[in-house]
């Protein structure tokens, strides 16, 4: 076995239903160090020329690297690898939590995902890494968080990390991403999207964290130089701030620097930034959080009780969120954005793309160059969070003028015209 790696690669062939296993090419380790890395030479290896990245000839690859599920601070983190429907080039995207790391604990350094399933399925890896495709028919339509409750209560394990689209994912919309763990995201590009396309709602892993399918070469060596890490850096002023406050630090930062994303970017700079910055975000956090065995934990768990959002517990909002959601729409009522970044997790959309376009929409609002009857009566002005929680349903349901949303920033502009 190489050490730090599971040594196996499982090939899963939707349209037959069948999987098949291979061991890493050497060769490859030494060349392409991590999951991106070798995810981008199997994609370059598998993938046919010239093919569109929702047909069944695209490959959804997730890998993970030597270190993931070792403990090593800030290792807890896998890699999706595909072709991209947005950019129609390659797309990788990353996030942690803790399915990264049950995954290779099962046993698997790369899934390889090929074909379309016949209807709606998802993947299960059971605690002897044992791989079959499930029918998922029932979840058809399901958020994110009611996929993960069911497909946990399904296969009898509480602890199973789960990776699932939402409704955004099986409607192709390419703002769409993967979400692991209810809040983290593979984004960008449309990964989501490609997951949809394989009628694949979602990965579930079960593992045996006290039995790892992976070895380390030196236990002892490795233990002595994580403690030595974490105690010299992680616990240094130099990372405070990741512990104290995690990315929502940021917020004052740009802020004073002038990149604070505000209003669709016409500015860089807001008033209000107090309102939207970690000192807020304090007052309704209820503990702080970490990826797998991670001593970063930058992480905040936050929780909301209002007559309007009701009750809501999110992991985050992050420093994107904030940004994107909130900056680049004017909206700085903070438990809004709160309200906003679970509907968009639960969507299975990804924050910064879909506020990215919710900015858009309130600057064309604003300048006359659509209306409400493009947007099925909602009156899109800046910092209206509820005109923003309706516009995200729509692109996530391809609804009316949605459904130009849901294929990106760069197709609104086009459909509006002009300089």
């Amino acid at each position: 076995m190489v050490c730090g790696y599971a040594n196996r690669i499982a090939y899963i062939d939707l349209t037959r239903s069948k999987v098949r296993f291979r061991k890493l090419k050497e060769r490859f380790l030494r060349e392409y160090i991590g999951g991106r890395g070798l995810g981008a030479r199997y994609l370059y290896d598998l993938l046919p020329p010239k093919i569109d990245p929702l047909s069944p000839l695209n490959v959804l690859i997730y890998a993970v690297g030597p270190l993931t599920g070792t403990g090593a601070p800030g290792s807890a983190r896998g890699a999706v690898i595909t072709k991209s429907p947005k950019t129609m080039t390659f797309d990788d995207s990353h996030a942690g939590g803790f399915f990264p790391s049950w995954l290779k604990i099962a046993g698997y350094d790369a899934l390889i995902i090929m074909g379309r399933a016949s209807k709606l399925s998802y993947i299960y890896i059971d605690f002897d890494g044992k791989i079959s495709i499930k029918d998922a028919t029932h979840l058809k339509g399901y958020g994110v968080f009611k996929t993960e409750e069911v497909l946990r209560e399904e296969v009898g394990d509480k602890q199973a990390k789960i990776a699932s689209i939402g409704p955004a994912g099986e409607n192709l919309v390419k703002l769409s991403g993967i979400i692991v763990d209810k809040h983290h995201i593979h984004a960008r590009g449309g990964p989501g999207a490609v997951m949809g396309s394989k009628n694949l709602k979602a990965i579930v892993v079960s593992a045996d964290t006290r039995n790892p399918r992976f070895e380390i070469k030196d236990v002892d060596g490795f233990k002595e130089y994580n403690n030595w890490y974490v105690k010299e850096k992680i616990f240094s002023e130099e990372y405070s701030w990741a512990k104290n406050g995690g990315t929502p630090e940021i917020v004052e930062w740009s802020n004073e620097a002038g990149v604070f994303p505000t209003r669709n970017f016409q500015t860089g700079v807001t008033d209000n930034w107090s309102l939207l910055a970690v000192e807020t975000l304090k007052k309704y956090r209820t503990s702080k959080a970490a990826c797998y065995r991670c001593s970063v934990a930058c992480r905040n768990l936050t929780r909301i009780k209002d007559d309007k959002w009701g009750e809501i517990t999110i992991d985050g909002p992050e420093y994107e969120t904030i940004g994107m959601v909130g900056g680049a729409t004017g909206i700085t009522d903070f438990k809004a954005v709160v309200a906003l970044n679970s509907l968009i997790d639960d969507l299975g959309l990804d924050t910064i793309s879909t506020g990215n376009i919710i900015g858009m929409i309130m600057e064309l609002y604003e300048k006359r160059l659509i209306s409400k009857n493009d947007l099925n009566g909602i009156e899109a002005k800046w910092g209206d969070a509820e005109a923003a929680y309706e516009l995200i349903k729509m692109i996530a349901y391809r609804k009316g003028f949605g459904d130009i949303m849901a294929e990106g920033a760069r197709e609104v502009a086009v459909y509006i015209g002009g300089d």
